[in-house]
């Protein structure tokens, strides 16, 4: 299937309830549950998920040819996430010229101190070989 055709259909289905064919934006904060306090839907509380936020997840998992995809609310969410699940003690090679709040987060969490971050010009290749290829410090290496 062609990526045109992907970016079309994919993370789409028709409405059950209202048979519309475009996801709808579902801006419930909280869904129904059952009688016996459960959630038949599936969903709880629009933080957790809603069915606009999985569409979207679907379709870019499809598109960059995953299996899975996880939206956040901001690009630093995604980046905290990404070092939150990254095993410690490795290494992170980093743009030297990275958005402030990143160096922030290093700098100001224990995130800075449980990897070596290496911050490299990335039009330098050799740098940046070196700072790949390179043994651990064991010192934070953000400024």
């Amino acid at each position: 299937m062609r990526f045109e055709t992907k970016a079309i259909h994919c993370g789409r289905g028709v409405d059950a309830s209202t048979g519309a064919v475009s996801m709808p934006l579902h801006t419930s904060t909280t869904f129904e549950r059952g009688v016996n306090g459960s959630f038949p839907s599936g969903f709880e509380y629009t933080r957790d998920g809603n069915p606009t936020r999985n569409a979207f997840e679907a379709a870019m998992a499809t598109l960059e040819g995953g299996e899975d995809g996880i939206a956040f609310a901001s690009g630093m969410a995604a980046i905290a996430a990404v070092f939150e699940s990254h095993p410690s003690a490795g290494r992170i090679v980093l743009p030297d010229d990275m958005y402030f709040g990143i160096r922030s987060l290093i700098e100001e969490t224990d995130i800075g101190s449980r990897f070596d971050f290496a911050p490299v010009d990335m039009r330098d290749l050799d740098a940046l070989r070196a700072a790949v290829t390179s043994k651990r410090t064991g010192r934070r290496q953000t400024r």
